[in-house]
């Protein structure tokens, strides 16, 4: 969860789900939880930063650019999300996930660390 436009459409079903009772904590990189407390949850410490993203995104960046616009996105999201922000979220998702008992993994669809550790936790 690196950017707002990934946090911001899960916040009404979180504040939904806490509403019936549910326990909701996100799990994202620790500069999120300022923006998570401001919304009433927890943080789980998870995953890159914007800017750690950025960084290990970068020499990827010419070529997926040299490509015409409507051909970047499908480069430019296996890279960026599935190279390199889940590989590096799974083990400290799987971690905080065992260790809170979650009950399901809720995730934003380019959180592609989610649906694996939901998978392996079962």
């Amino acid at each position: 969860m690196a950017w707002e436009g990934h946090f911001r459409p899960l916040v009404p079903l979180a504040h939904a789900l806490a509403t019936r009772g549910h326990e909701v904590v996100f799990a994202a990189a620790s500069a999120w939880e300022p923006r998570v407390a401001e919304e009433g949850f927890a943080l789980f410490v998870a995953g890159l930063t914007r800017a750690e993203g950025g960084e290990r995104f970068a020499p990827f960046r010419a070529k997926i650019f040299a490509l015409p616009p409507e051909g970047r996105r499908t480069h430019q999201f296996s890279k960026l999300f599935g190279m390199i922000h889940a590989p590096a979220k799974l083990p400290e998702l799987l971690g905080v996930a065992r260790s809170w008992h979650a009950d399901a993994i809720v995730h934003d669809s380019c959180d592609l660390a989610a649906p694996i550790a939901a998978a392996s936790l079962g």
